[in-house]
C-alpha cells in the first residue's frame, strides 16, 4: 500500500512541482484512492515541466497549464497537441472557416485537411517518425505539427493571451504571428519566461514579447523580424 503523499512533497509524477500544485486534486477526485505513478521518464523538454501522462480507469490523463484532460487511451502525443491547437482556436472558429469557400480557408484548415488525407491509413506517430511503412510527412503535415507543438509548449508554461489567439485566427496576418510563436517557443524551451505584449496598442512602437531568464532574472526584449 503506497504511503500518503504530503501536500508539499515533490509530486511522484516526476514533474518537479509540489504535489499540491500538480496531481493532488486529480487524485482526490477519484474518491481519495491513491494513484500509482510509474517511474519518471526523462523529460523531453526539461525546462517546461511537462507532466507525464498516466493511465487511470480507462483514461489517459494529461495536464497542460492549469487544466486536466481525460483523453482516450489510444490517443498519441501528436494527436493530443493537435487537439490543443484545436481547443486554442475554438470550435466556433473552425465552423466559421468551413462555411467559407475553400479558396478563402485559413492555411491551418488546409494543413488539417492534408493531415487527415495523409494519415487516413496510418497512425500519426507512424507518419511523423518517417520510417514506419515508409511514411514521409508532407510539408503541410510538418508545418501543422510544428505549429501545434509550439502552441503546446507555450500553453504548458502559461495560457496564450486572447489577442495572440485572435492574431492566429487572422488569415492575412498569420505568417507574422507564426514566426513570433516559433521564436517564443524556442525561448520557452530554453528556460525563459515569456510575456507577450499586445500589439493592438498603436500609440507607440514596442517589441512582440519579453523573455526573462529564470536562472539569472535577466530580460531581453524581442522583436521578430519578418
Amino acid at each position: 500500500m503506497p504511503s500518503k503523499i504530503g501536500r508539499n512533497e515533490p509530486c511522484p509524477s516526476g514533474s518537479g512541482k509540489k504535489y499540491k500544485k500538480c496531481h493532488q486534486r486529480v487524485a482526490e477526485s477519484f474518491q481519495h484512492q491513491p494513484m500509482i505513478f510509474p517511474n519518471p521518464a526523462p523529460q523531453p523538454e526539461p525546462f517546461l515541466n511537462i507532466v507525464p501522462n498516466i493511465m487511470h480507469k480507462g483514461h489517459r490523463i494529461r495536464a497542460i497549464w492549469s487544466t486536466i484532460h481525460f483523453r482516450p487511451p489510444t490517443e498519441t502525443f501528436h494527436e493530443f497537441v493537435l487537439n490543443v491547437l484545436r481547443w486554442t482556436l475554438g470550435a466556433e472558429w473552425f465552423q466559421q472557416q468551413r462555411e467559407l469557400p475553400r479558396e478563402n480557408w485559413h492555411v491551418i484548415l488546409r494543413w488539417l485537411e492534408s493531415f487527415g488525407m495523409f494519415t487516413r491509413e496510418r497512425r500519426p506517430d507512424d507518419v511523423l517518425e518517417g520510417t514506419a511503412r515508409g511514411a514521409v510527412p508532407s510539408g503541410d503535415v510538418e508545418a501543422l505539427i510544428s505549429l501545434a507543438y509550439d502552441v503546446f509548449c507555450l500553453q504548458s508554461v502559461n495560457k496564450l493571451p486572447a489577442f495572440l489567439v485572435d492574431r492566429l485566427k487572422d488569415r492575412m496576418g498569420f505568417q507574422g504571428v507564426r514566426y513570433e510563436i516559433a521564436v517564443a517557443a524556442i525561448m520557452a524551451r530554453s528556460d525563459f519566461e515569456i510575456t507577450f505584449l499586445d500589439d493592438r496598442v498603436k500609440s507607440q512602437k514596442h517589441c512582440e514579447f519579453i523573455a526573462t531568464d529564470r536562472q539569472t532574472i535577466d530580460s531581453c526584449i524581442t522583436n521578430v523580424l519578418i
